[in-house]
């Protein structure tokens, strides 16, 4: 049985716009910007998030970046420097950005190479998992060893809480994979099933299980922020402080504008004590984002854990002002004014 490699649709596809050498009735749609389910297929297929991003500056694209999204790219493989690309992003003139699902917006040249896996894409971008389901299955019966139609299927299992189904499909998709007898190029796609997969299993409790999964998704991608970032949360979890902290550490040298991986390793040297170095590293987050209430509250917390209640409710007031619907920042606000 003949294995489907993801380099069909997705990295061969990106050379080719990179490039300009497509056909010339596929030429004029490169010229578009891009679409939601051609920027998912691209990251979800192993396309680098540099080559994905240059994609993104060149042409645009024709949506706004909503939060569901954005999740699901990191999923998917997505870093900070794509992420912040897309919302930098503006379409090309004459082309308005839309959230909203139009099926004829969704064709895109990937899809005469497999319209079932780019309608996939289309429903899961929408976050319309059941419908993306059923296209992933239709995919699947006309290729049972599709590669990123059995990651997508099962990242969109896992979203309607069927955790042992998604399991399986990851697990499949690792198979075919490892059937393949031409793995070049492969090394994203698998480090990501295996970070899809440890997701699902820390979901469901195997913890062991999820971290040797995220272990697996670094060696074959050493440079995957995702993986070292989950790997991290999962040592957390465990109350494997110093793991947690490497990990974390590890993704701000690789992703230095993720502002999360600051956060994360702020909270863990607040759990260890250091109180000192997690302000400063809160500090630091604020300085370059002076406007981020996550990083007023999360200086607060650390600044009232010291003592330092006058400049923690300060922090809490400030969080309070930029994020006036979150409830946590508004109850520790209102805690601290009601000892003071």
């Amino acid at each position: 049985m003949t294995i489907s490699s993801p380099k069909i649709t997705t990295s061969l596809l990106a050379t080719l716009l990179l490039l300009g050498c497509l056909a010339p009735a596929a030429t004029a749609a490169a010229a578009k910007a891009l679409n939601r389910a051609q920027i998912l297929g691209l990251v979800e297929g192993g396309v680098s998030n540099r080559r994905v991003e240059s994609l993104v500056k060149q042409r645009g694209i024709n949506f706004e970046p909503a939060p569901q999204y954005v999740e699901l790219l990191r999923e998917a493989g997505a870093d900070e420097a794509l992420i912040t690309a897309l919302r930098s992003a503006a379409a090309p003139p004459g082309e308005a950005q839309t959230t909203k699902f139009h099926p004829a917006a969704s064709r895109s040249v990937s899809a005469d190479l497999n319209p079932q896996l780019d309608r996939a894409h289309s429903f899961a971008a929408d976050g319309r998992w059941r419908d993306a389901i059923a296209e992933y299955r239709a995919a699947l019966r006309a290729d049972p060893n599709n590669t990123l139609a059995l990651n997508g299927l099962g990242r969109a299992l896992a979203r309607t809480g069927d955790l042992d189904g998604a399991t399986g499909q990851y697990r499949h998709a690792l198979e075919a994979i490892q059937q393949d007898h031409d793995r070049s190029g492969l090394a994203p796609m698998v480090a990501t099933v295996h970070d899809n997969l440890g997701v699902a299993l820390r979901r469901k409790g195997d913890m062991a299980g999820a971290i040797a999964e995220f272990r697996k998704a670094i060696e074959a991608e050493p440079r995957n922020s995702q993986a070292h970032e989950n790997l991290g949360l999962t040592l957390e979890a465990q109350k494997d402080f110093d793991g947690a902290l490497a990990e974390y550490q590890t993704v701000l040298k690789l992703d230095g504008s993720c502002c999360q991986a600051q956060y994360n390793i702020g909270r863990v040297q607040e759990m260890k004590g250091n109180l000192d170095a997690a302000i400063a590293t809160f500090e630091a987050a604020l300085a370059a984002r002076p406007d981020d209430p996550l990083a007023h509250y999360s200086l607060g917390t650390a600044l009232e854990r010291k003592g330092d209640q006058r400049n923690a409710l300060e922090q809490y007031r400030l969080a309070a002002r930029l994020a006036p619907t979150d409830t946590t920042i508004e109850a520790a606000y209102a805690r601290l004014q009601q000892d003071r």
